[in-house]
C-alpha cells in the first residue's frame, strides 16, 4: 500500500503514524502564523456510508477511494489554482502542503482567498459525482490562520461554520503550542475519566469460554507458586490431567477443585505434598499412591515466582496461530508434498489444479451440492457411482483405463491409491 498511496495520507499504512499527521498539521499552522499571511484550515469530515463494517478490505479500499481526492488536489495545486501552506526554516528548501488525510478526516490549506475556496469546492463536488462520498458538511469547519478579513463569507462558499484554534485533530489538539501544560488538558481529563472495563465486553469471554475445550487439550501449565493451576483438573505432572492418570485417587479426593498451592508447603528442608483424601487407602490402591507421590516429588521450580501456560505443539512453547490451525484441522504440517506439486516443471494452472484436486476442492457434483446447487449426484463419464473427486479422477472405469494406458506407454502397472492425496504421497 506505501508504494501506491501517496505521503498525504497516514491511515492503514506501514510505516506511518497517525501522530504525524498531527505534528505536520501543527507545523502547517505554526509556519503560516509565523509568516504572517492570512490563510484558512479548512477540516471536512467524509461520510462513511457503503464502507461494510467488519470487512478486512474495506479501509483499503477506502484508500485507494481517498487517493482520488488527494490526486486532485495535487493536480490543482500544480495548476496554481490552490496555495498550500509552505513548512521548513530553509526558504530555498520549503515544502508546500495543501491537504492532509487520515480515512476520511480531511485537512486542506489555502490562502484566504474566495477563488481559491471555490476551486476547493468545486474539486470537492467532482470527488462526490464520481465517488459518491458526500463531505458532512455538519462536521465541516473553516479555521482563520492569522488575521483574515470577513472569514464568514469565505466560509459561505465551502458552506460550513467558522471555527477558531485551538480545534481537535486525531484525538489532539491542533493550533496550540505543545510546549504549553494546559494544551494536553483535554487528553488528561478523557485518560483520567475513562471508566476501566473489561476490554470487550462479557460477550468477548463468553465466546473464548466455548473455544478453551478445543484449546486446553493444548496447553501445559509451568507451575512455580501454583495459586492459578488446579491440581487435579490442569495438565501440570506427566502428560494429562491427575484426575485421568489417577481416577482413582481423585474419586476419594476431599477438594476435587483445589490448586496446587493448597496441596504443599514449603520450608527450608523443601516441599512437603500434603494432598487431603477422604478415606484411609486401601491395599489395591497403594501402588497408584506410590506412583503418585513419585510423580509428585520429581516436579521441579516449585515455590518461586508465578505460574505460567505453555503451547504444547510449539517446540519454544509460545502460542502461535498456524499450530492452533493443524491441531484443530487434525493436519500435520508436513503431511503432504508441497514441493512436489509447487516446484515441478509442470504449467502453473496445471499445478494449482492439482493441489486443489489433492484437497477435493475441485468443481464436482459433490462439492456443487456443498453450495446449494442441486444436481443428481451421479458421474457423467460411467454413470455408475457417486461423482467424488477421488472417483472422477481415479476409480471412474474410463479414468482408470486412461491411467493404465498411459502408465502402460512406459512400461508401468500401477495399484491405484485410495485417495489423490494417497497417491501424491506415492
Amino acid at each position: 500500500m506505501d508504494g501506491i498511496i501517496s505521503d498525504s495520507q497516514n491511515a492503514f499504512v506501514g510505516g506511518r503514524q497517525i501522530l504525524d499527521l498531527v505534528l505536520i498539521a501543527d507545523e502547517c499552522v505554526d509556519s503560516r502564523l509565523r509568516n504572517g499571511v492570512p490563510g484558512v484550515l479548512s477540516g471536512f469530515f467524509g461520510c462513511s456510508q457503503g464502507i461494510r463494517q467488519g470487512d478486512p478490505l474495506s479501509s483499503f479500499l477506502f484508500l485507494i477511494v481517498m487517493e482520488g481526492l488527494s490526486r486532485l488536489m495535487c493536480r490543482a495545486e500544480n495548476l496554481g489554482l490552490i496555495k498550500g501552506f509552505r513548512v521548513g526554516r530553509d526558504i530555498t528548501n520549503q515544502v508546500e502542503i495543501s491537504h492532509l488525510l487520515f480515512a476520511y478526516d480531511t485537512l486542506a490549506f489555502c490562502d484566504a482567498n474566495v477563488s481559491q475556496l471555490r476551486y476547493l469546492r468545486c474539486i470537492l463536488a467532482c470527488f462526490q459525482a464520481v465517488f459518491e462520498l458526500k463531505v458532512n458538511v455538519a462536521k465541516s469547519v473553516l479555521v482563520p490562520v492569522g488575521n483574515v478579513q470577513d472569514i464568514s463569507s469565505l466560509a459561505a462558499v465551502l458552506g460550513c461554520r467558522v471555527s477558531s484554534f485551538s480545534i481537535p485533530y486525531l484525538g489532539l489538539p491542533l493550533g496550540v503550542s505543545p510546549r504549553l501544560v494546559g494544551s494536553w488538558d483535554s487528553v488528561i481529563d478523557r485518560l483520567t475519566t475513562r471508566p476501566v472495563s473489561i476490554a470487550g465486553g462479557v460477550g468477548a469471554w463468553k465466546s473464548i469460554r466455548k473455544g478453551w475445550d478445543a484449546f486446553s487439550p493444548h496447553v501445559r501449565f509451568s507451575v512455580r507458586d501454583g495459586s492459578r493451576v488446579r491440581f487435579w483438573e490442569d495438565l501440570w505432572c506427566g502428560n494429562q490431567p491427575l484426575c485421568r492418570t489417577f481416577p482413582r485417587l481423585f474419586s476419594i479426593a476431599v477438594d476435587k477443585h483445589a490448586t496446587v498451592a493448597n496441596c504443599y508447603q514449603l520450608d527450608n528442608s523443601g516441599i512437603t505434598w500434603n494432598v487431603l483424601f477422604r478415606r484411609s487407602f486401601q491395599d489395591w490402591e497403594l501402588e497408584d499412591v506410590s506412583i503418585f507421590l513419585d510423580q509428585l516429588y520429581w516436579q521441579e521450580g516449585l515455590g518461586r515466582g508465578y505460574d505460567d501456560l505453555t503451547w504444547i505443539p510449539s517446540s519454544r512453547g509460545h502460542f502461535e496461530v498456524r499450530s492452533l490451525f493443524l491441531c484443530l484441522s487434525n493436519f500435520a504440517p508436513y503431511d503432504l508434498p508441497w514441493k512436489t506439486i509447487w516446484r515441478s516443471m509442470a504449467p502453473t494452472r496445471v499445478a494449482f489444479f492439482v493441489w486443489t484436486a489433492v484437497w477435493r476442492k475441485i468443481l464436482t457434483i459433490d462439492n456443487l451440492r456443498k453450495r446449494g446447487n442441486y444436481f443428481v449426484n451421479w458421474c457423467c463419464i460411467c454413470k455408475q457411482n457417486r461423482e467424488l473427486v477421488d472417483h472422477l479422477l481415479m476409480h471412474c472405469s474410463v479414468a482408470h483405463d486412461c491411467w493404465n494406458l498411459i502408465l502402460g506407454l512406459f512400461g508401468m502397472y500401477w495399484v491405484m491409491s485410495h485417495s489423490t492425496k494417497e497417491l501424491i504421497h506415492a
